[in-house]
């Protein structure tokens, strides 16, 4: 197999200094969604049944990188009735790809193998690799679900990589195609977890509001609603929270949960109150569908 590119250190930091300063990024999540594509890459040459979703897919494959993201998600299709056995079965491909990844790519170890949780409805992981910037390891979380089945299985996306080669200022590697979630269906699950995720995330919020003033998402599409009314009933009905309480929450993260995924000029633009408005507005679109 041909080296990848970090594996020539110089030319490397070459490539991430000189994308930083094109991009305005912060140049260790540069590098670190170099490493998140170098692992699709070699995930999807082995084609497992594993669907790319989250923020991670929004920024590499649907939207372009308006924030960039620190770990990998995934989810395999699966009846919300499965038994633990047929999920631990389905999820045996990707623990062997884990498992398998220090000798797949230069540089990365495996801190964490991929474990399940909850009857193997959630398996997790965590790799690392030593920054080329600052000789400091850095970490990839991943999860996968294994909750529900997807809506479309046949849609396949291409994973662009932000960090590009500082002589022909093209991408530092090809797209990768990756199996997916469509953009209605990744937008409904963000929608879904920034209305009833337990642990907030004000990552979610700046997600809808972003997606809303750009024209990526329209909100008087009236299949997402129901799309999300149906993701919050499966596996087991979820509570939408919209209180002031859940506000404060998500409003107290903005400086120190979005601010280092996002540009100075895209933080500055964002409109919290908007976002929160645009968000009760969703809420009240998929309550009917409730039956609320």
């Amino acid at each position: 197999m041909d080296p990848l590119p970090h594996e020539d250190q110089t030319v490397f930091k070459e490539a991430l200094r000189y994308t930083q300063k094109q991009t305005g990024f912060n140049i260790r999540l540069i590098e670190k969604d170099y490493y998140c594509s170098v692992i699709l890459s070699q995930l999807y040459a082995e084609s497992p049944e594993i669907f790319f979703k989250g923020g991670t897919l929004l920024n590499k494959v649907h939207v372009g990188f308006y924030r960039l993201s620190e770990d990998l998600d995934f989810t395999i299709s699966v009846s919300h009735e499965a038994k633990r056995s047929e999920r631990s079965k389905k999820a045996a491909p990707f623990k062997q790809f884990i498992e398998a990844l220090s000798k797949k790519i230069a540089g990365v170890q495996v801190v964490r193998p991929l474990t399940g949780s909850n009857g193997s409805v959630q398996y997790n992981a965590e790799v690392k690799y030593i920054s080329v910037l600052t000789g400091l390891e850095d970490r990839i979380l991943f999860e996968i679900g294994l909750r529900e089945e997807v809506t479309d299985r046949d849609h396949v996306g291409k994973a662009a990589t932000l960090v590009v080669d500082p002589y022909s200022d093209s991408p530092l590697l090809p797209f990768i195609e990756v199996r997916c979630l469509s953009l209605r269906e990744a937008f409904s699950e963000k929608i879904r977890a920034a209305l009833a995720r337990q642990k907030v995330a004000i990552r979610d919020v700046y997600d809808v509001w972003h997606a809303v003033e750009k024209g990526i998402v329209n909100p008087e599409d009236k299949e997402l609603p129901k799309l999300v009314a149906k993701k919050m009933t499966i596996p087991e009905p979820l509570e939408i929270r919209i209180g002031a309480d859940r506000k404060a929450e998500f409003k107290a993260q903005i400086e120190t949960q979005l601010r280092s995924v996002l540009r100075d000029v895209d933080f500055r633009a964002f409109d919290f109150e908007k976002g929160w408005t645009q968000l009760e507005r969703v809420a009240g679109m998929v309550k009917p569908y409730l039956g609320e």
